[in-house]
């Protein structure tokens, strides 16, 4: 039996990430803190990252275009305006949206 997949047209993706940069030999600055310990307790630790500098060109591989990446300090800023919470995150976490590409 063949598997297929069918992904529709504009259909967009939600994600978080980690710099790679925190599990470089002394670069990790920030997988200790709250968010690293919290995500770790409930199972999910991070284990690996990405390159921010890289990720679109990671996404269009697989057929998807990166519409948006907040780092860290980003989502502060953003959400700080709004006064949705108090809430800091490491610079080094990201929050991405990527759409299928349109061909």
């Amino acid at each position: 039996m063949q598997s297929r997949t069918l992904v529709l047209r504009e259909s967009e993706l939600v994600f978080t990430y980690v710099d790679q940069i925190e599990f470089v030999s002394g670069g990790s600055r920030s997988l200790g803190d709250a968010n690293a310990k919290a995500v770790a307790m409930m199972g999910e630790p991070y284990l690996s990252g990405f390159d921010p500098k890289e990720i679109a060109n990671d996404l269009m591989h697989i057929g998807l275009e990166l519409i948006e990446d907040l780092d860290g300090r980003k989502m502060s800023e953003r959400f700080r305006r709004t006064g949705a919470n108090g809430l800091h995150p490491p610079v080094s976490l990201h929050i991405a949206l990527a759409r299928v590409h349109s061909a």
